[in-house]
């Protein structure tokens, strides 16, 4: 044995017993109020599961029978403590496959996307117990849609999302917080967290973020179940998804349904625009909707209908403030035109842009209506 190399130690590295009449001798490793000391590893197929040692605090001297009693008890011991090991951790598999299931169903009950993910994070804590969470998903326009105690602007969230890989940091006084958590909460040994993606069908659609004010508050395991609940709620995810646009697709075509039956019913050209006002605030769930009939070699307006919130509060369109604005323009290029709310678009003149700016009008959209000539 080494000069200050333990007695556990060195048991455990070589595998073998060892036995010490005196530990008060000159370099005896152990205390000197202990005097004879037997140890033997305990092995599970040649792997080394623990050490079995026993203290006499008077001087004797241990037989070799003493030592092949200790390695057979050893023995039994090692075999009872994996088995034991096996057991608990086909016991926490099971858990967890009990625990997701609960998960999955109360995921699936809901089929629309922000009391989903709020659902998502309170189910969370079934699988890890957590100080923070937060959930991010990307949406089709590229805007982020997020729940929780934290945002997307950490550069290492976004590296987790472009490797596709889950991140386990844990007793790493540098790796610093990923949440916004309370200072008084968090412990001086630094923080713990784990950031899976959330990837469906080769498609990551988001993440999640899961952070404890311990340090070493987490290991593989952790991550592991975090990992297959994230699966799980990308699933869920993707299906809610698809269930809003489904949902949408038939407002849509219900909505085109009944305006054209009121167009084909309608004989007077007022009744005509107002089935069409109707049908697209419905179809669009827009907040106002404007038609505009005109004569182009008159330079007119002839029809200026409105349905919607602030109506009232509006007034009749010129011509020249109509043909400076996007109407006009989708009616020079026969194209639709959609501009987002708080953007200046070049298409509209300066004081079109200044009267939308003053109004407080939001997103908008427009398209002509053109007849075949």
């Amino acid at each position: 044995m080494r000069a200050g190399e333990g007695v556990i130690r060195w048991i455990v590295d070589n595998g073998r017993p060892m036995t010490l009449d005196d530990t008060q001798a000159p370099g005896a490793p152990l205390a000197a109020h202990r005097h004879s000391f037997i140890g033997v590893p305990m092995l599970n197929n040649n792997d080394v599961v623990g050490v079995l040692y026993a203290l006499d605090y008077q001087n004797r001297t241990y037989r070799a029978a003493d030592v092949d009693f200790l390695l057979s008890l050893a023995r039994r011991a090692a075999a009872a403590i994996v088995q034991i090991q096996r057991l608990d951790r086909e016991r926490r598999q099971r858990q967890l496959a009990e625990t997701l299931q609960g998960v999955g169903v109360v995921l699936s009950s809901t089929h629309t996307l922000e009391p989903l993910l709020a659902n998502a994070l309170s189910a969370l804590g079934d699988v890890v117990a957590y100080d923070g969470a937060f959930m991010a998903l990307f949406n089709e326009d590229r805007t982020v849609l997020s729940i929780g105690q934290g945002t997307y602007d950490d550069s290492r969230l976004k590296q987790i999302v472009s490797d596709k890989l889950p991140a386990l940091v844990s007793d790493n006084d540098n790796a610093g917080s990923l949440l916004s958590l309370a200072d008084e909460l968090k412990s001086p040994a630094g923080q713990s967290w784990i950031c899976t993606p959330l990837v469906h069908h080769s498609r990551t659609m988001g993440l999640l973020v899961v952070e404890s004010c311990q340090a070493a508050a987490y290991d593989a395991q952790d991550r592991s179940m975090v990992e297959a609940f994230g699966s799980q709620a990308a699933i869920a995810i993707d299906n809610a998804r698809l269930y809003e646009q489904t949902r949408a697709a038939l407002h849509t075509t219900d909505a085109l349904y009944r305006a054209t039956r009121s167009l084909i019913a309608s004989s007077k050209m007022d009744d005509v625009l107002r089935a069409v006002i109707e049908g697209t605030r419905t179809a669009l769930n827009a907040d106002l909707v404007t038609i505009l009939r005109v004569d182009m070699e008159k330079r007119s307006v002839d029809t200026y209908m409105r349905v919607g919130e602030g109506v009232q509060a509006l007034d009749e369109l010129s011509f020249d403030e109509m043909w400076d604005g996007l109407s006009g323009w989708a009616i020079r290029h026969r194209a639709i035109a959609l501009s987002p709310k708080g953007v200046l678009d070049a298409r509209e003149s300066p004081y079109v842009q200044a009267r939308r700016q003053a109004t407080g009008a939001g997103s908008i959209l427009v398209t002509p209506l053109c007849t075949h000539n």
